[in-house]
């Protein structure tokens, strides 16, 4: 308890307790991001690393996580999943869309061919991703050409 600052009552006490809160929120993220670093340089990580990659040409695990990272990079999304921010726009094509819930990111539509279709489109709250690609979701006919099998 002393590790992370207050006490139970301080949290409770009214105009200081959230200020409080934030403060032991800190440290654990200071914390989690320490443990990660430790995790990164554990022998048990190290050779785990070569368990899982079949190799042992990397220099260290934090190596292969950055080339498994990099690669993940340059090999395009069978799924787009652009996470949609506030004030996105977000397409629906009623034609397409397996369900209500089922949609398109501006970039995915545009590159598309909705042509004919009963479409919409509205502006995002937080939350939700593009469907583009996902087979169960979206008809594939109205995928993008950089998504779908």
């Amino acid at each position: 308890q002393q590790q992370f600052g207050p006490t139970i009552s301080s949290l409770l006490t009214p105009n200081r307790g959230h200020h409080a809160i934030f403060r032991a929120l800190e440290k654990l993220d200071g914390l989690e991001k320490e443990e990660a670093e430790w995790q990164l340089k554990s022998s048990l990580t190290t050779e785990l690393t070569k368990i899982v990659t079949g190799d042992d040409h990397f220099t260290s695990p934090k190596h292969a996580v950055e080339t498994l990272e990099a690669l993940s990079q340059s090999v395009p999304r069978r799924v787009c999943q652009h996470p949609f921010k506030k004030n996105d726009i977000v397409w629906v094509c009623r034609t397409c869309q397996a369900d209500e819930t089922c949609v398109l990111c501006h970039a995915c539509f545009k590159q598309s061919n909705h042509e004919g279709h009963d479409v919409a489109f509205y502006h995002a709250q937080a939350g939700g991703c593009c469907d583009c690609g996902d087979p169960d979701a979206w008809d594939p006919a109205g995928f993008c050409p950089h998504h779908g099998p």
